[in-house]
């Protein structure tokens, strides 16, 4: 069952369409339709473009809160699967009359509001001049509404609108609804509905044990009459009979004040007057978090300094944040006491008394268990999470700058040390007549040399820098590499061919297969109370046996005798000091 506003191409049409504001009579021909997709079991389609609901003196005199309200509690109940796409706007009640669906998908440019960016401001900032700043506050457009989970999903445009190839767009709406569609079909009539329930129970949040800002509470009514109930009363039980005869209401006035002043500063201290919003600090470590990121070399220092300044920012917000806990907890006092025993017991040349180190720690250990139930903790929390980011932030941008300044200076000694030999090398080459390749092997001992003394002389630069040089025996990935003969490469693939196929022969073999299928019997008879050995005896036998077969294949000697070979081959060409004898190693694992 599909069913939506319709508004209008043009001016002409959008009046006959009432610019897509629906009367009540519109509200209740769809809730009609609704039973009537309920009754047959259709699942529901609803598209909405509408700014709101009509709201002339005649859709108020025909009900038209109550038609809304009745398709809000019809729509909660129907048993059926409801998707609804918001393809143009979706204002207030008018759009929510036909919005109660499991899935709200949108359009990539689409807005849903409560109330119109300019309807905002007016009552807002008493201007409409400010609907700029009304609609970035009231976070209308798809993308915001997914971060918040009002909007399930976003359909995406062509370059220009929907209008602009509105056979592609209806592709992707096609594509969404059907997607949706299949999820939702799978529950039964009871999840379906509370699925739907659910999505809106879990729309918005409470902000709880956050101080007032100072700058609303100047304009809120104070809480006199409490404070008046608490104060007034001893103060005159005590003062009634001396005070009536010499001067009664200069002293209720002095006893009264100080009174409202107190109450006043318990409920907003002036230290917490400069908190900032969580928001505003997400919205700042964000940027600077992108900033550390994006910064090249030459712009990393000054940015530096604002990710410091907002560090100590951080750390007085959340020393702002421990006070009101221990404010709250009611362990201000005890502080303060504790504080001026322990500076008193420092200004005296006499060790500190034990008594004392363990009213601290028991202190500590009060204030820690508490902790977790003061009003602000999430807020403490959340602080110092920003601040654990931001530090790690930074000190992988500070990490990068070394990196690259270690780079720098490492190009600039690579083309002292070693550029300045090799070009030294070819001039000598090319003087003394080795290009003509007559005098091949004098070549390669001068060429062994130069390597050497660059190799010397790089590691002594290196470890100039702090830097630890170990050297690195080549693996069998570089064997290939390290023998230029063309015949040892085609004998080591030739010796792992065989390897490859004794080693599969041998995992083949029924005897072996036998012997591991009693040994995962055992393994499975035993259950819960299986031995932790038995693993390891199947291993054991898997490696035994491969083994054995190796050596009574006679691959062994063969291995052995390529390595001589390998060895003796290196040893005549000058190469590599023998290294590649610990190379040979792994023929076989391989």
């Amino acid at each position: 069952m599909f069913m939506g506003h319709q508004k209008g191409r043009n001016t002409k049409e959008n009046i006959k369409r009432n610019f897509g504001m629906p009367t009540p009579h519109g509200y209740r021909k769809a809730m009609r339709f609704m039973y009537y997709a309920d009754h047959h079991g259709f699942p529901i389609v609803t598209f909405i473009d509408t700014p709101g609901a009509f709201a002339d003196l005649k859709s108020e005199e025909l009900g038209q809160g109550e038609a809304i309200a009745h398709n809000l509690r019809t729509m909660f109940g129907l048993k059926v699967p409801i998707v609804s796409i918001v393809i143009g706007e979706g204002g207030s009640g008018g759009a929510l009359a036909i919005g109660c669906a499991n899935k709200l998908l949108m359009l990539e440019n689409a807005v849903f509001y409560v109330a119109s960016p300019e309807a905002c401001a007016a009552i807002l900032w008493k201007t409409a001049k400010a609907s700029p700043k009304a609609a970035e506050k009231l976070k209308i457009t798809a993308a915001e509404l997914s971060k918040l989970k009002i909007c399930d999903g976003i359909i995406p445009e062509p370059l220009g609108g929907a209008h602009a190839d509105s056979a592609w767009t209806s592709q992707q709406i096609k594509i969404a609804i059907t997607e949706a569609m299949d999820e939702l079909l799978e529950m039964d009539t009871q999840k379906l509905l509370d699925h739907r329930n659910y999505k809106f129970r879990q729309l918005g949040g409470f902000a709880e044990g956050i101080p007032k800002d100072p700058k609303k509470k100047v304009n809120m009514k104070k809480m006199d009459k409490p404070i008046m109930i608490k104060t007034d009363k001893p103060i005159m039980k005590k003062t009634d009979e001396p005070i009536m005869e010499k001067t009664d209401k200069p002293i209720i006035k002095k006893k009264d004040k100080p009174i409202v002043k107190k109450k006043e500063k318990s409920i907003i201290p002036t230290r917490y007057i400069s908190k900032t919003p969580d928001r505003e600090l997400e919205d700042e470590i964000e940027k600077l978090k992108q900033g550390l990121l994006k910064v090249g070399e030459s712009s990393l220092k000054p940015f530096e300094l604002g990710v410091d300044e907002m560090i100590g920012k951080l750390k007085r917000e959340i020393d702002m944040e421990y006070s009101i806990a221990v404010e709250a907890m009611g362990l201000k006092d005890k502080i303060k006491v504790l504080r001026e025993e322990y500076a008193k017991a420092r200004s005296s040349s006499a060790p500190l008394d034990p008594a004392l180190q363990d009213k601290i720690v028991n202190l500590t250990e009060e204030f820690e268990q508490g902790l977790s139930k003061a009003p602000n903790y999430a807020s403490l929390m959340y602080r110092q999470d920003m601040l654990k980011e931001l530090s790690k932030a930074k000190k992988l941008s500070e990490e990068s700058e070394r990196v690259l300044t270690l780079k720098k200076e490492l190009n600039k000694r690579f083309a002292t040390v070693v550029k300045d030999k090799i070009e030294a090398f070819k001039a000598e080459v090319a003087s003394n007549g080795y290009a003509d390749g007559t005098k091949e092997n004098e070549l390669k001992e001068k060429a062994l040399k130069v390597r050497k003394e660059i190799q010397e002389e790089w590691v002594k630069e290196l470890e100039a820098l702090n830097l630890k040089v170990e050297p690195v025996a080549p693996g069998m990935k570089d064997l290939s590499e390290l023998t230029s003969s063309p015949e040892l490469k085609i004998k080591i693939k030739e010796l792992n061919k065989e390897i490859q196929k004794v080693m599969g022969d041998a995992i083949e073999s029924t005897d072996l297969k036998n012997k591991i299928g009693l040994l995962k019997l055992e393994w499975v008879k035993a259950g819960k109370a299986a031995d932790p050995e038995l693993k390891s005896k199947i291993e054991t036998l898997i490696t035994e046996s491969l083994a054995e077969a190796l050596s009574s294949s006679g691959l062994t000697e063969k291995h052995e005798k390529l390595k001589a070979e390998i060895s003796q081959a290196m040893e005549s060409s000058g190469g590599m000091d023998g290294s590649l004898i610990g190379a040979t190693q792994g023929v076989t694992a391989d």
